[in-house]
């Protein structure tokens, strides 16, 4: 699904000159608007059709420890969507803990010896520890940002099963801005239904019928461990 598409889509429905760009701009705006909100719905969860896999990555030494730079060379991290770290070469699945909390575990950074599987957050970077083998293939799990939209065939990460539900949203803009074309309270109820149905999809994608859960969400699960430190960033709300 492309932002092109449903631009042109949405004006068809607004009874619109698909070609019209004053109009195209507007909605535009109205799309990035429903894109941020749908991905400011993630709060006790993680919208799994974001999920992306890196099967390498690069690391950097620095002051606080070896960080995690790149996936694959050319996706850069984005620390306050990390689901997890996992090492498939070894089969150890990394623990998040806070950044005292690594601090303590691991007094010496370049000392690439020990057991303990850890990895925490600070200054914007993921830090790892031990440093994983980066030449190997090693899997590392993660969320990537929805994108802003743009009026061409940029892909916008949203399922096409999900369409409607972006429609609806749109649609809800666009009759506050033009009442004659329908009672924009209902469509902004035809909108939440199917930010419901999205949700409920969400969690049946997971096998064992649980929500996946993030580092952000430990404190307000009242486990001291984590981490309602680690709010989405306010650009990409």
């Amino acid at each position: 699904m492309n932002g092109d598409g449903i631009l042109t889509d949405i004006l068809k429905l607004c009874d619109k000159n698909s070609q019209d760009t004053g109009y195209r701009a507007l909605a535009l705006i109205w799309l990035d608007l429903v894109l941020k909100d749908i991905q400011n719905r993630q709060q006790n969860f993680h919208w799994r059709f974001l999920e992306v896999l890196g099967t390498s990555f690069d690391t950097v030494a620095s002051t606080f420890g070896y960080a995690i730079t790149t996936i694959d060379g050319s996706v850069e991290c984005d620390t306050t969507k990390i689901i997890h770290v996992y090492d498939k070469t070894n089969d150890w699945t990394y623990t998040f803990v806070p950044y005292e909390r690594f601090r303590e575990r691991v007094a010496d950074e370049t000392n690439s010896g020990g057991s303990s599987y850890i990895w925490s957050i600070f200054a914007g970077q993921v830090l790892l520890w031990p440093v994983p083998d980066a030449v190997v293939a090693t899997l590392f799990d993660y969320v990537r940002t929805l994108p802003d939209a743009a009026d061409s065939t940029t892909e916008l990460l949203i399922p096409n099963k999900f369409k409607a539900v972006l429609y609806d949203g749109i649609l809800k803009y666009a009759w506050s801005h033009d009442s004659e074309l329908g009672n924009a309270a209902t469509k902004t109820a035809e909108y939440e239904v199917g930010i419901d149905k999205m949700k409920g999809d969400n969690a049946q994608i997971i096998t064992e019928n649980v929500l996946p859960v993030s580092h952000r969400d430990k404190l307000t699960s009242g486990d001291s461990r984590n981490s309602g430190l680690f709010p989405l960033a306010t650009t990409n709300i």
